[in-house]
C-alpha cells in the first residue's frame, strides 16, 4: 500500500520512471544496439539518478538517426575521437573510489566500464549536440547529405 514506507514508495517511483525513460529511448532509436548503448556503458552514476543521463542522450542521437534515415548515409566516430574520449574517461575513473572496489563496475580486465564519473549536467552538456570533428560522414549512393545535414540545428 502506498504511503506506508516513503523510502520504498520513492524507490518504486524511481523504478517506474526508469522503465518509462528506457521505453522512450527504445522508441526514439530504431537500432536496438544503439538504444542499449545509450542505456549502459559509462552511463551509470554513483550519486545521481540515471534518468537524467537517459533523457539527455536520447534526443541528439535520435535526431541524427532520423535525419540520416531520411537523407541517407551513415556516420562513424573518428578513431582518434574515441581514443581521446576513452583515455580521458579512464584517467578520470582512475581517480574514483570505484578503483578500490571489486564489483560489477569492472570488466574481467579490471577496467571500470559501467560508471560515468561526472555529473548528469556534464553529460547533458557533452551530449547536447554532435561535434562535426568527431564524426566521419559516409554518404551512400543515392543518399542525402548525411552527417552534415544530421548535425545542422533544426
Amino acid at each position: 500500500m502506498a504511503g506506508l514506507d516513503p523510502y520504498r514508495d520513492a524507490e518504486l517511483a524511481d523504478f517506474a520512471k526508469m522503465d518509462e525513460i528506457r521505453r522512450r529511448v527504445d522508441d526514439l532509436m530504431s537500432d536496438p544496439v544503439t538504444a542499449e548503448a545509450l542505456k549502459s556503458p559509462s552511463t551509470n552514476q554513483g550519486g545521481n539518478s540515471i534518468v537524467c543521463i537517459l533523457e539527455a542522450g536520447a534526443p541528439p542521437v535520435g535526431a541524427a538517426v532520423a535525419r540520416i534515415a531520411r537523407r541517407g548515409g551513415s556516420l562513424d566516430v573518428r578513431p582518434e575521437a574515441e581514443k581521446r574520449y576513452n583515455e580521458q574517461l579512464s584517467a578520470d575513473l582512475d581517480k574514483t573510489i570505484w578503483t578500490r572496489c571489486d564489483s560489477y563496475f569492472r570488466s574481467p580486465s579490471g577496467r571500470i566500464v559501467t560508471q560515468w564519473p561526472y555529473t548528469e549536467l556534464d553529460y547533458a552538456r557533452r551530449t547536447r549536440r554532435l561535434r562535426h570533428r568527431d564524426w566521419i560522414r559516409r554518404d551512400q549512393p543515392g543518399g542525402g547529405a548525411g552527417l552534415a545535414a544530421a548535425m545542422r540545428p533544426s
